[in-house]
């Protein structure tokens, strides 16, 4: 989790325990770094959902052309039979 969120969640606990022992002019601290926080996180969120779309993206994409394989193998092989059926 420290990797993905850093220094921001440990200023935001910083500033709270100097909040505790200082008083009001700490109080500033806990609101920019967990403002810093949650962007951070909500730009980590956004990253995730991208990735997640052009993973799904992809995976149409490639489910398509196999089945587009599939199916001129199958008029392929249909066509074959047909002939051989015929012939």
């Amino acid at each position: 989790m420290k990797l993905f969120i850093g220094e921001p969640l440990q200023a935001f606990i910083a500033s709270y325990l100097f909040l505790t022992t200082f008083g009001k002019r700490e109080y500033l601290l806990i609101r920019k770094s967990a403002f810093r926080f949650s962007l951070n996180v909500l730009h980590f969120l956004t990253f995730i959902k991208k990735a997640i779309y052009r993973v799904k993206v992809i995976y149409r994409v490639f489910c398509k052309m196999i089945s587009r394989k599939v199916a001129m193998i199958d008029f392929y092989i249909l066509k074959d039979a047909k002939i051989k059926f015929e012939g």
